[in-house]
């Protein structure tokens, strides 16, 4: 049992072959889907203008998907720096995702519709 692997698309368990590279598909069918996937979802990010041809020449291992956009602070007046640091103190963050790429990350099944909004669903996909 401590051979076994799980798909990296299904979630199956397999048993891996022996040698060659590592092997992280069930089989040919879930690795298809995997890189069909991959393309699409490449194509999107470059359509939508967070991924750009040089980026992958380059191989930057940057996140791609979240655009800067400069002073935050002076971009939203009601957000001013504390020159006090509490220890505990909360920290507030503002993420902006594009609706196409939520859409894309749902329908390529990377999260359910129900978590369009769970910010930690959409990071880990």
């Amino acid at each position: 049992m401590s051979d076994l692997l799980a798909c990296l698309w299904c979630d199956q368990w397999f048993e891996p072959r022996r040698g060659g590279s590592a092997q992280r598909f069930c089989g040919r069918g879930c690795r298809t889907a995997f890189w069909s996937a991959l393309r699409r979802w490449g194509d999107q990010a470059i359509v939508a203008g967070g991924l750009t041809i040089a980026d992958i020449k380059n191989g930057t291992a940057a996140a791609c998907t979240l655009l800067q956009c400069g002073n935050l602070a002076r971009a939203l007046p009601d957000i001013e720096r504390n020159p006090v640091a509490f220890p505990d103190a909360p920290m507030r963050f503002i993420v902006e995702v594009e609706r196409g790429l939520l859409d894309g990350l749902v329908r390529l099944g990377f999260i359910r519709p129900e978590e369009r909004d769970e910010l930690g669903a959409i990071i880990s996909a």
